[in-house]
């Protein structure tokens, strides 16, 4: 049986060229045929490449065993050669009592096969451990061996090897160990003149080097100075110029990139946790699909805003959020000079001095310079922003009156680096914990930066629950209220009845002017409403707006209202329809948005006897501008950014790259193909450079067929054809074989590019109707 390892991932594969998992291995009772073993390694230009093993150093132990049932060990080897195939044989004995004792008679058993590898360091991994068969065999075999068989007994252990307690007394030869060891028994010491002709040559401990036959020899020899040979101090000088002060922690050393390299440390991108996270998008992401007003609305569209996201900068220029692009005119915020500067933007302007069209641009320094991985926060009050560096803040101002603050659809900016966003344009974050705490909010900038998702309620707060008109068949019985819409009077219809049912207790009337519970505290709220309350009821005399239980005054922060409602909610009766309207900011009160009836001073009413008491209502409008968008990207190879916030809105871009950090030596860029048909044409804005293309991988959304046959024209033949820059030469020129559908298919180029490219051409295939994905991977140029 022959058997190929993905010592990597530690799994069976099918072969050097293919990683994809097999069948269980079935081994036969009885059976003593070699077990070939291919132990395989990831290649650097193919799939897999074999392990060199050399026997004696590299160890190789297999098992086969149970965790339940007796016996749980049924066969085990160690020991190999290696065949003329590169693999390790190994004979397993499958005529093992233990063997035969589980599988008696059934059928076959389930077990374990395990693979275990070490060498002369010591070292023991296990490279394979997976379910594998015991069939029965039918034909009698040699004759069952013990599983101890296969290992030292007690006895020959006892004759062979030394015993510890026994201080090596019970060698046999006590002389040719000594020998073997070059150290002398008692008897042939040395005699006491030979020792003091020894000892007259050995340098005394007592005498501190005094002994010393010629002293400026032994300094030569110990490479130190004697007292009278001392640099002057403009020497020391000199070479103190070229020292590294132990005060500067290594900032002054010339090339730290070599200093990285000569040490064998990672830059701190490697050690990133995020890792795989960010990407490299060289044009703008696009909402996909249908988004309400979350997306749509003006970056500022109240007077507050936040924009959270991870700086993946590296040292060079990153915008944090920019529609398309940074143009003159536009509030762009970049970090800059390697950190150490904001840039909010630049406008061009005409000097009637000089005749010259200058730019002018808008930085301001940060206090304290923003490093790879750190947490960035741009909050915006007003035309005021303020930067926070994690907690820190490390700049603030006002925005230029110059610099026009855009619709933020496209604020995944092309050429920007990003690993998360999320943001606000209407709610101003808190800072810490116990900032948020205090209000009453659910979330923080401290939150982000200990990676916590905002609340999800917090996410989908934004909403607008409308109804306007309420037809005649519209009907509703509630415990305590009679509700029936299709209703005209005061000159309008379609309005909403609400009246008493009589009852021999006493009972609250309420009606719940939205089903949306209002769950998020710290956010403003808006609900708008037209009440008809005749003058002439005798028992309802009020009514009262009410978030939960408790009045308005009570419940948060009143931002405006209309003179029909007061502070605590409540709205005298009148003979004709009023508008009432309310903003509030909520706070610590959590509930649903209620109209309580008044007899008197109480909502609490005992009506025995139907009554013609009504509440007419209608063009109810409750709503929450204020929520958040939630981007986070779920890998490098292409696809969307996952939106979990109000607009549930996805984003994605037809043209980007991974950009994994520098954690792996490859760049994916990803394209999806309508019809391979018709050939494409990718434009690449910004030319790579320092990048190579190893590899193409080509997935068709329907199987390709054979076009092997020579009689066809070659344009009936699916020959793919790769070129760059329009180049009249193809870098890539591969006829494909038949394909399935949904099946990667692995090209590598056989002439190698250095980057610097600025379009790549793939020619039509006439006979493949199919659209599908092409990515190109791209590795860093040697």
């Amino acid at each position: 049986m022959t058997l190929y390892i993905d010592i990597e991932n530690k799994k069976l594969v099918q072969s050097f060229t293919s990683d994809r998992s097999v069948p269980i291995p079935t081994f036969m009772q009885g059976d003593n045929e070699p077990l070939e073993l291919h132990l395989l390694e990831k290649g650097e230009e193919t799939l897999y490449k074999e392990k060199a093993l050399v026997v004696g150093t590299d160890f190789i132990r297999v098992a086969i065993a149970r965790f339940k049932g007796y016996p749980k060990s049924l066969t085990y080897a160690s020991g190999y050669t290696l065949n003329a195939n590169g693999g390790a044989e190994i004979v397993l004995p499958l005529n093992t009592t233990a063997i035969e004792q589980a599988v008696q008679d059934n059928e076959y058993i389930t077990a374990f096969l395990e693979v275990e590898y070490s060498n002369t360091e010591g070292k023991i991994v296990t490279i394979l451990q997976t379910s594998c068969r015991l069939k029965n065999d039918l034909v009698d075999n040699a004759p069952s061996i013990e599983l101890q068989d296969q290992f030292y007994d007690k006895v020959y252990i006892d004759e062979i090897f030394s015993k510890k307690s026994a201080n090596l007394s019970d060698l046999s030869d006590k002389s040719e160990s000594r020998s073997n060891l070059d150290v002398y028994a008692k008897s042939e010491t040395y005699n006491k003149p030979e020792i003091d002709l020894q000892e007259a040559l050995n340098l005394k401990k007592s005498n501190n080097l005094e002994d010393l036959e010629n002293k400026p020899i032994a300094r030569t020899n110990l490479n130190v100075y004697s007292k009278y040979e001392t640099y002057s101090k403009n020497e020391i000088d000199a070479k103190d110029s070229t020292n590294l002060k132990v005060e500067n922690n290594l900032s002054d050393v010339s090339n730290t990139e070599k200093v990285r390299l000569n040490l064998d440390v990672p830059r701190n991108q490697i050690l990133a946790k995020f890792g795989m996270s960010g990407i490299f998008s060289i044009s703008s992401l696009s909402p996909i699909g249908y988004h309400d007003a979350a997306l749509a609305d003006d970056l500022i569209s109240k007077d507050n805003s936040t924009f959270l996201t991870t700086y993946l900068g590296n040292g060079e220029d990153y915008f944090l959020c920019t529609p398309y692009y940074g143009d003159y005119g536009i509030f762009s915020p970049q970090i800059q000079n390697n950190g150490s500067e904001l840039n909010l933007g630049y406008v061009d302007y005409y000097d009637e001095e000089t005749g010259d069209y200058i730019s002018q641009e808008f930085r301001h320094k940060l206090s304290s310079p923003i490093e790879f991985g750190d947490k960035i926060a741009l909050i915006l009050k007003g035309s005021d922003f303020y930067l926070y560096k994690n907690i820190e803040l490390v700049a603030s101002g006002e925005i230029p009156s110059q610099l026009y603050i855009y619709n933020p659809t496209y604020v995944l900016c092309w050429g920007g680096l990003k690993k998360d966003l999320i943001y606000s344009n209407s709610i101003a974050l808190p800072i810490t914990k116990a900032d948020a705490n205090t209000l009453g909010f659910p979330y923080s900038v401290e939150d982000f930066i200990n990676e916590k998702y905002p609340p999800s309620e917090l996410l989908k707060s934004r909403f607008s629950d409308i109804q306007t008109e309420f037809t005649s068949d519209y009907s509703n019985e509630l415990s305590y209220l009679k509700i029936v819409g299709g209703n005209s009077i005061g000159g309008k219809t379609q309005a909403l009845k609400l009246s008493i049912i009589p009852t021999s207790y006493t009972r609250e009337r309420i009606f719940k002017l939205s089903s949306r519970y209002w769950d998020i505290c710290g956010v403003e709220y808006t609900v708008s409403f037209n009440i008809y309350l005749p003058t002439d009821n005798p028992n309802i005399s009020k009514a009262q707006v009410r978030i939960g239980n408790v009045d308005l005054s009570s419940s948060g922060t009143i931002i405006s209202k209309t003179n029909n409602i007061d502070n605590i909610g409540f709205i005298l009766p009148k003979d004709e329809w009023q508008k009432v309207q309310f903003t509030i900011n909520t706070n610590n009160q959590k509930g649903y948005p209620s109209l309580y009836l008044y007899k008197g001073a109480s909502p609490n009413m005992q009506i025995n006897t139907e009554t013609s008491d009504t509440v007419y209502i209608r063009d109810i409008k409750v709503s929450c501008s204020q929520a958040i968008e939630c981007f986070y990207y779920g890998a490098t190879r292409g696809g969307v950014w996952k939106n979990l916030g109000a607009s549930n809105c996805d984003l994605i871009s037809y043209a980007e790259y991974s950009h994994p950090c520098e954690v792996s030596d490859e760049y994916v860029f990803r394209q999806n193909v309508s019809n391979f048909s018709y050939g494409i044409s990718i434009p690449f804005e910004n030319h790579p450079k320092n990048l190579e293309l190893s590899k193409i991988i080509l997935k068709f959304n329907s199987e390709i067929p054979d076009t092997s046959d020579e009689t066809l024209p070659e344009v009936d033949r699916n020959i793919f054809n790769v070129s760059l820059d329009y180049n009249s030469e193809y870098m890539i020129s591969e006829h494909l074989p038949a394909i399935p559908s949904y099946r990667s298919y692995i090209i590598y180029p056989k002439i190698s590019n250095k980057g610097d490219f600025g379009n790549i051409t793939i020619a039509p295939m006439n006979n493949i109707n199919s659209g599908g994905t092409v990515e190109f991977v791209f590795r860093k140029a040697k």
